[in-house]
């Protein structure tokens, strides 16, 4: 009820909010199986990349940021080497990642993972990230007088003993001899979980011991953290970024209300779809980008109400192949050639015979994706209506409480609770709209539990009508 009557006045103001999926109630919310399969441009140019936001972030972390688990929100994931303008700089990632690749640890790893057949999974790449990232910390620390060059051996010693000893226990598999079941068997989870599981208490107790020294978090964080970090950051370059307001095509689950309803206090607002199932919202943002052009025109938007399939059978999506949110000259100039010998990876050159095609399932599994929850929520029987990031830019939150058409909205159901004060407020706002809009009926319903049907229900309040 904040929201519909108090801060932000909802009801008052005719919007709806579209909530970013961090925030929420279902950790899995736009979930993909994220795989990664390529050849080694492609896992180079990850590393690459890796380096490249990791080097950022010790700059931001050592240098401006105090909160240091913040820091890596603000490490672009878009960030590219031309964004270094000073030559210096330029130069020093250069040594970074020269020294980098030059280890036999690194050469080994990049041999195994690009001559598969079978993909990696989260899992197992964050397994391989966090053992490369030592190296990668002691390549950028050495590296740089700034940083502390003298210490990066007191800070991080023997940085590829952790790699070459999962060299000898898992990378020298003959992967030729497995195939994808064996690999992901039970046995080779559970190596991979101990691994990140040890990882991630040694962070943990290190934070413990560290709690009151910022430096020593700060390292902890960059040490512990980062690998993980950036592997849920690294989807954004996957798909655009994307919000949603929830719906239900029914409001008889006492759960619901309880949950979503504020304690049974709130009320259901019942909005009527036009034919095509879609509701026309309008945002507040007069600027909209179309290619080259900019307008003044406020923003439009006709978006379809989308029901969710609660079967909780997740996708698979080949990361290398994905990678949209660039533009093709940023794609090729990172990701897809190689910039030592400007070889071209074999992945662009198949994206490239059937560019149409490939754009077809693109939007196949982004939508795919945003619809799809467990059966733990199959009680919600949601609706959605989905806001993408596309020409207008919705990732200020004030920009995402879109307006409806006043005739939209059919109906409002009080709640078992719904205070006297609330429904009067709501009716006095309800009844001036309909004069303003020359509407002559609103329909308004109370809830109740029935002892029958063993749910709730809601009866029409059918004196309440505003003649004109």
């Amino acid at each position: 009820m904040d929201n519909l009557l108090g801060e932000y006045k909802e009801l008052e103001s005719q919007s709806i909010f579209f909530a970013s999926p961090e925030s929420l109630n279902d950790p899995m919310e736009g979930f993909r199986d994220i795989f990664w399969q390529g050849d080694i441009i492609l896992w180079k140019d990850l590393f690459r990349h890796y380096i490249l936001c990791l080097e950022s972030c010790v700059r931001e972390v050592l240098n401006n940021c105090d909160e240091v688990h913040t820091a890596i929100d603000d490490i672009s994931m878009f960030k590219k080497y031309e964004h270094y303008t000073s030559q210096e700089n330029q130069l020093l990632l250069t040594i970074i990642n020269n020294d980098f690749f030059s280890r036999t640890s690194i050469i080994n790893l990049l041999e195994n993972i690009s001559t598969r057949d079978f993909a990696i999974r989260r899992d197992e790449l964050l397994l391989y990230l966090s053992s490369v990232n030592e190296i990668a910390l002691h390549c950028i620390f050495s590296n740089n007088a700034a940083f502390g060059s003298k210490e990066a051996d007191k800070m991080f010693p023997n940085p590829e003993h952790r790699l070459e000893s999962l060299n000898n226990e898992i990378l020298n598999l003959d992967f030729n001899q497995l195939t994808s079941s064996t690999m992901y068997s039970s046995d080779f989870i559970k190596t991979l979980q101990f691994y990140n599981y040890t990882k991630m208490q040694m962070g943990l107790l290190s934070y413990h011991n560290y709690s009151s020294k910022v430096n020593g978090r700060k390292i902890d964080f960059l040490n512990f953290d980062f690998p993980s970090k950036y592997i849920s950051h690294i989807e954004r370059l996957i798909f655009p970024e994307w919000y949603v307001a929830c719906f239900m095509s029914s409001g008889n689950n006492s759960s619901v209300w309880g949950n979503y309803g504020d304690n049974h206090q709130g009320v259901c607002m019942i909005f009527e779809a036009d034919s095509d199932c879609r509701l026309n919202l309008y945002s507040g943002i007069k600027t909209i980008q179309t290619d080259s052009l900019c307008s003044n025109k406020e923003a439009k938007e006709s978006l379809v109400f989308e029901q969710v399939n609660y079967t909780g059978e997740y996708n698979d999506v080949d990361f290398f192949k994905n990678i949209v949110v660039l533009s093709a000259k940023g794609l090729n100039s990172t990701w897809h050639i190689d910039p030592e010998n400007q070889s071209v990876s074999s992945c662009a050159e198949e994206i490239d015979k059937q560019p149409s095609e490939w754009i077809k399932d693109y939007w196949e599994q982004f939508k795919h994706g945003l619809l799809l929850k467990t059966k733990d929520w199959y009680y919600e029987k949601e609706f959605r209506l989905i806001l993408i990031n596309d020409k207008v830019n919705y990732s200020n939150e004030t920009d995402r409480a879109l307006k409806y058409d006043f005739n939209s909205l059919q109906g409002i159901i009080f709640g078992i609770r719904t205070t006297l004060k609330h429904k009067i407020k709501i009716i006095d706002i309800i009844k001036r709209k309909c004069l303003e809009n020359n509407r002559d009926s609103f329909e308004f319903y109370q809830a109740y539990y029935s002892d029958k049907e063993k749910e709730i229900l809601h009866y029409p309040l059918t004196f309440l009508n505003f003649a004109l």
